[in-house]
Protein backbone atom coordinates (compact mmCIF):
# COMPACT_ATOMS: atom_id res chain seq x y z
CA UNK A 1 0.00 0.00 0.00
CA UNK A 2 1.24 3.34 -1.10
CA UNK A 3 2.12 5.99 1.39
CA UNK A 4 0.40 9.70 1.61
CA UNK A 5 4.16 10.69 1.00
CA UNK A 6 4.35 9.29 -2.20
CA UNK A 7 1.41 10.82 -3.68
CA UNK A 8 1.52 14.14 -5.38
CA UNK A 9 -1.20 16.03 -7.10
CA UNK A 10 -0.37 17.47 -10.04
CA UNK A 11 -1.68 20.78 -12.00
CA UNK A 12 -0.91 21.71 -15.63
CA UNK A 13 -1.71 25.97 -15.91
CA UNK A 14 -1.59 26.78 -19.76
CA UNK A 15 -0.63 30.51 -20.60
CA UNK A 16 -3.88 32.66 -20.14
CA UNK A 17 -6.17 30.16 -18.48
CA UNK A 18 -6.66 30.97 -14.69
CA UNK A 19 -6.07 29.37 -11.80
CA UNK A 20 -8.67 26.34 -11.17
CA UNK A 21 -11.68 26.53 -8.96
CA UNK A 22 -11.08 23.02 -8.14
CA UNK A 23 -7.70 23.28 -7.11
CA UNK A 24 -9.56 22.46 -3.65
CA UNK A 25 -10.31 19.16 -5.01
CA UNK A 26 -6.68 18.43 -4.40
CA UNK A 27 -7.17 18.66 -0.44
CA UNK A 28 -6.88 15.00 1.43
CA UNK A 29 -5.88 13.30 -2.17
CA UNK A 30 -2.13 13.95 -1.81
CA UNK A 31 0.82 15.36 -0.09
CA UNK A 32 2.05 17.78 -2.13
CA UNK A 33 1.50 18.89 -5.52
CA UNK A 34 3.76 19.87 -8.88
CA UNK A 35 2.23 23.05 -10.83
CA UNK A 36 3.42 23.34 -13.97
CA UNK A 37 2.79 26.88 -15.63
CA UNK A 38 3.09 27.86 -18.95
CA UNK A 39 4.79 31.34 -19.36
CA UNK A 40 3.68 33.02 -22.74
CA UNK A 41 6.48 33.02 -24.11
CA UNK A 42 6.52 29.62 -24.15
CA UNK A 43 5.16 27.52 -27.34
CA UNK A 44 2.29 24.96 -26.28
CA UNK A 45 4.73 21.88 -28.17
CA UNK A 46 7.51 23.01 -25.64
CA UNK A 47 5.43 23.35 -22.17
CA UNK A 48 3.36 19.78 -23.36
CA UNK A 49 6.93 17.94 -23.53
CA UNK A 50 7.95 19.76 -20.33
CA UNK A 51 4.49 18.37 -18.85
CA UNK A 52 5.28 14.64 -20.00
CA UNK A 53 8.86 14.70 -18.75
CA UNK A 54 7.63 15.76 -15.52
CA UNK A 55 5.15 12.79 -15.11
CA UNK A 56 7.65 10.42 -16.41
CA UNK A 57 10.32 11.96 -13.42
CA UNK A 58 7.74 11.41 -10.89
CA UNK A 59 7.26 7.79 -12.29
CA UNK A 60 10.55 6.79 -12.03
CA UNK A 61 10.76 8.25 -8.63
CA UNK A 62 7.70 6.21 -7.54
CA UNK A 63 5.18 8.69 -6.82
CA UNK A 64 1.42 8.54 -7.44
CA UNK A 65 -0.60 10.67 -9.27
CA UNK A 66 -4.07 10.01 -7.77
CA UNK A 67 -5.36 13.55 -9.75
CA UNK A 68 -4.22 16.35 -12.22
CA UNK A 69 -5.89 19.40 -12.98
CA UNK A 70 -5.50 20.78 -16.48
CA UNK A 71 -6.65 24.26 -16.55
CA UNK A 72 -7.28 24.95 -20.19
CA UNK A 73 -6.97 28.08 -22.13
CA UNK A 74 -9.56 29.58 -24.43
CA UNK A 75 -7.75 28.16 -27.66
CA UNK A 76 -8.89 24.84 -29.71
CA UNK A 77 -7.08 24.64 -32.77
CA UNK A 78 -4.93 21.72 -33.61
CA UNK A 79 -1.48 22.78 -32.07
CA UNK A 80 -3.28 23.59 -29.08
CA UNK A 81 -5.35 20.65 -28.80
CA UNK A 82 -2.82 18.28 -30.03
CA UNK A 83 -0.58 19.45 -27.26
CA UNK A 84 -3.25 19.15 -24.67
CA UNK A 85 -3.83 15.15 -25.71
CA UNK A 86 -0.52 14.58 -25.24
CA UNK A 87 0.01 15.90 -21.56
CA UNK A 88 -3.38 14.20 -20.80
CA UNK A 89 -2.59 11.00 -21.65
CA UNK A 90 1.04 10.96 -19.86
CA UNK A 91 -1.46 11.75 -16.41
CA UNK A 92 -3.85 9.48 -17.51
CA UNK A 93 -1.21 6.84 -18.42
CA UNK A 94 0.48 7.49 -14.95
CA UNK A 95 -2.53 6.97 -13.01
CA UNK A 96 -3.61 3.92 -15.20
CA UNK A 97 0.10 2.32 -14.17
CA UNK A 98 -1.44 2.77 -10.54
CA UNK A 99 -4.53 1.49 -10.84
CA UNK A 100 -6.99 4.97 -10.15
CA UNK A 101 -7.18 8.26 -10.13
CA UNK A 102 -8.76 11.23 -11.41
CA UNK A 103 -7.87 14.14 -14.09
CA UNK A 104 -10.33 17.37 -13.95
CA UNK A 105 -10.05 19.23 -17.24
CA UNK A 106 -11.30 23.02 -16.51
CA UNK A 107 -11.32 26.44 -17.97
CA UNK A 108 -12.25 29.78 -17.09
CA UNK A 109 -16.17 30.94 -16.77
CA UNK A 110 -15.44 33.12 -19.52
CA UNK A 111 -14.35 30.69 -22.19
CA UNK A 112 -16.37 30.67 -24.97
CA UNK A 113 -18.82 28.48 -25.62
CA UNK A 114 -17.68 26.98 -28.85
CA UNK A 115 -14.24 26.29 -26.61
CA UNK A 116 -16.55 24.80 -23.60
CA UNK A 117 -17.75 22.32 -26.46
CA UNK A 118 -14.54 21.45 -27.51
CA UNK A 119 -13.35 20.36 -23.90
CA UNK A 120 -15.91 18.42 -23.41
CA UNK A 121 -15.15 16.96 -26.33
CA UNK A 122 -11.74 16.70 -25.61
CA UNK A 123 -12.84 14.77 -22.08
CA UNK A 124 -14.86 11.97 -24.11
CA UNK A 125 -12.05 11.44 -26.36
CA UNK A 126 -10.22 10.62 -23.28
CA UNK A 127 -12.64 8.62 -21.41
CA UNK A 128 -12.10 6.30 -24.49
CA UNK A 129 -9.94 3.20 -23.29
CA UNK A 130 -10.53 4.13 -19.35
CA UNK A 131 -13.69 1.82 -19.10
CA UNK A 132 -14.04 -0.72 -16.43
CA UNK A 133 -10.54 0.91 -14.76
CA UNK A 134 -10.74 3.42 -11.70
CA UNK A 135 -9.37 6.55 -14.08
CA UNK A 136 -11.78 9.02 -14.52
CA UNK A 137 -11.49 12.05 -16.21
CA UNK A 138 -14.43 15.07 -15.70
Amino acid sequence: METAETKTAVVVMEAGAPWPSYSRELAGRASSAVVESQPSSEGLDEFATRVVERVQRLDVRDVAVPIAIIAASARTDSPAMSARYRMARALLAAMAARGQGELLICAGEHVPEDARHGLLAFAGALCDGLAGSDVNVR
